[in-house]
């Protein structure tokens, strides 16, 4: 009886292990999706040459153009430039589809993007995927960048979308535009960077441009005021037309992430549920879409997420696409695991009845 019970568990423990090396079930349309990036990510290197922006080797080892400076005038705050480079690593864009699939959303479907200028990459990372999945994105940019980001002028995050748009990478238009920075405002945290007029400049050119509305809080107000009025306006641009289902943000952005201590305690990744009570009209985006049972992915610990989904950490070059982890199925089977777990238990509960058994034979 035991040596059929062991045999049953190693089966079982087999099938899960097995398992772990079968493709994902999405695995076609994440290569697709950071198929898609890598594109973008070329035609973004070809418009930078186009502007006379010269690439810098070692601050962009992989030549995807999207790496900024370290200093500009639309820089509001600090950035790791090893961050930066691991999120142009087309594989994000897999990663974030099937994020999108582990959540149910699919063809059809709306979300809700914010997305400052920090990281370029999981922009063009998040909309390939909606893209590849046919979902419908209300997209809402904040200029504003950290230092190494889409803070380069002529190559900010909504320039960077209207390049790809003109040469027939679509990828999304954004519904709004705004300064991002403190409050909204597009102040930087840098005492000697006033980055006030050219985001502003910038800002009023792209919305002219397109056609783009510019989210601009009313002058004469508290930062809380502020916050509280860029974070109304964004609610009412993302529900016009029906609630999304998934609300991503990227970057720090303080009308998204927060200005609160309670921001400090949001995880990254999927999140379904508020990890702690904020309230407030500083509390950020995030909290009001948890607070509406709207799960979020939230994108700003890069390294760490890179880390937490088996992705390198400022890889030179940019694995193949197919070959990261992810494209594999990295949870075992529920049945054999479930099978495995109840045979374990049969082997000590016999184990444990047999020898109780055998004690109280023996008793005179």
């Amino acid at each position: 009886m035991a040596a059929l019970l062991v045999a049953a568990a190693a089966l079982g423990l087999s099938w899960v292990f097995a398992a772990k090396g079968e493709p994902a079930m999405a695995a076609s349309a994440m290569k697709e999706a950071a198929g898609l990036m890598l594109s973008a990510e070329k035609a973004v290197r070809e418009r930078r040459r186009e502007l006379g922006i010269s690439l810098d080797s070692v601050e962009d080892p992989n030549g995807t153009g999207l790496i900024g400076s370290e200093t500009s005038e639309l820089t509001t705050s600090l950035g790791d430039p090893v961050a930066k480079r691991t999120s142009l690593n087309p594989d994000f864009a897999a990663l974030t589809l099937s994020w999108l699939r582990e959540l149910g959303i699919g063809k059809g479907d709306k979300i809700a993007i914010a997305a400052s200028g920090s990281f370029p990459g999981i922009l063009l990372a998040v909309l390939s995927a909606c893209k590849v999945e046919g979902i419908e994105s209300v997209l809402i940019l904040s200029l504003g960048a950290s230092q190494y980001g889409a803070n380069l002028p002529g190559l900010s995050n909504a320039e960077i979308l209207a390049a790809l748009e003109a040469k027939g990478i679509f990828l999304g238009r954004p519904a709004a535009l705004s300064l991002g920075g403190e409050s909204d405002t597009g102040r930087s945290e840098f005492g000697d960077i006033d980055s006030r007029p050219v985001l502003k400049a910038i800002a009023a050119a792209c919305a002219e441009a397109s056609g783009i509305p510019l989210i601009l809080p009313p002058e004469g107000m508290t930062a809380k005021e502020r916050d509280t009025a860029s974070a109304r306006d964004r609610l009412e641009r993302y529900f016009s037309g029906g609630a999304p289902r998934l609300f991503v943000n990227i970057g720090g952005a303080e009308v998204a992430y927060g200005s609160t201590p309670a921001s400090l305690h949001l995880p990254n990744g999927i999140i379904r549920e508020s990890p702690v009570k904020a309230s407030g009209g500083d509390k950020g985006l995030i909290f009001e879409f948890l607070d509406r049972g709207i799960p979020v992915i939230h994108f700003l610990n890069i390294k760490g997420m890179a880390l937490a989904n088996g992705l390198p950490i400022d890889p030179v070059p940019f694995p193949a696409i197919g070959t990261s982890p992810i494209y594999k199925r990295t949870k075992p089977a529920k049945l054999p695991a479930v099978l495995g777990l109840v045979t374990g238990i049969l082997i000590l509960t016999w184990k444990n009845f047999s020898a109780t058994f055998r004690a109280r034979r023996r008793k005179p």
